[in-house]
């Protein structure tokens, strides 16, 4: 709360008070006792004494407090957002409650202190019908919210899974193995999940009314290739291989090509003839051309393979 004191010399004389707020048009209170006036505007002969003044306008508010004597004042009133506090008493105990989309666990617990105006309550509960309910918190106003959610009933749900050693989970709880009755299931909408390690999970939505028996079958497909972590990995290091690769064959390809141009340097000098030529060639530049060769074509394999397995796997 924001609190402006003046204080004046001390008089008998009636005194006027000018009052403005940072928001025009806001309702002028004095002492609680509603004036009918509007900011900006005058309360008129007032005796001297302590008074307090309250604005409000929606949900900006803002107060001064005065002490008035004889002579005439003007106090401006910074004004802020109000609030006002909510709390929610659900039935069941155990349902989640949001406020305008964003969860508030602590709403059912305690009251939470929230910006006066309009406001949107959801409470919800597993085999209950959800409730959306429209409210108006007052300026510093105590908001007690019961809700009481209408019930789904229940039924019974069987669940069989191929293979047996499967991990059957209903809305993300693990409930058994295999073959599961699940007595009472709440009433509602829930996902049915198999889980097991080198299969593909499987899962299915499914709706249980009230007094409802329902089967739920789900076979599971055995898991082909590789994990997705896997692939990367085995597809990244061959495409990085094939770089190192790619790197040896231009190395060699130099080799090759001062070799080859010493050679064609001595034919031309006529200091390599018949059989000296041949053994040069063979003995100096074939063995770069040949490690050249395997290079570019292990280059090739490897990056056919590296993204084999990224986009096959």
């Amino acid at each position: 709360m924001f609190v402006f004191m003046l204080l004046l010399q001390l008089s008998a004389s009636a005194a006027d008070v000018v009052v403005d707020a940072t928001i025009m048009g806001s309702r002028i209170f004095l002492n609680d006792r509603d004036t009918g006036l509007v900011t900006p505007d005058t309360v008129t002969d007032l005796q001297p004494g302590s008074y307090e003044i309250r604005v409000q306008k929606g949900c900006e508010m803002g107060t001064a407090l005065l002490v008035v004597e004889d002579q005439s004042l003007s106090v401006m009133v910074e004004m802020f957002e109000g609030s006002g506090t909510l709390r929610v008493n659900p039935e069941p105990l155990n349902a989640s409650v949001e406020v305008d989309g964003d969860p508030q666990p602590s709403v059912t617990s305690m009251a939470v202190v929230f910006g006066c105006g309009e406001h949107h309550l959801k409470v919800s509960a597993t085999g209950y019908l959800p409730a959306i309910i429209p409210f108006e918190l007052g300026l510093s106003e105590n908001l007690v919210v019961p809700v009481v959610l209408e019930s789904l009933g229940s039924g019974i749900m069987t669940v069989n899974v191929q293979p047996n050693e499967a991990t059957i989970l209903m809305d993300g709880n693990a409930v058994g193995q295999g073959h599961v009755v699940v007595d009472p299931t709440p009433g509602g909408i829930h996902v049915i999940r198999a889980e097991l390690v080198g299969y593909v999970p499987t899962e299915e939505v499914i709706r249980i009314g009230d007094g409802d028996s329902l089967d739920v079958d789900l076979l599971m497909e055995k898991r082909r290739g590789l994990r997705w972590e896997t692939t990367t990995i085995v597809g990244s290091a061959l495409l990085g291989m094939s770089l190192g690769t790619a790197a040896y064959a231009i190395v060699e390809y130099d080799q090759t090509k001062v070799a080859h141009d010493e050679y064609v340097q001595r034919i031309q000098a006529g200091t390599l003839v018949g059989e000296g030529g041949d053994a040069f060639y063979e003995g100096a530049v074939s063995p770069h051309k040949r490690r050249m060769y395997g290079a570019i074509s292990a280059t090739t394999g490897l990056l056919g393979a590296g993204f084999a397995v990224l986009v096959l796997f």
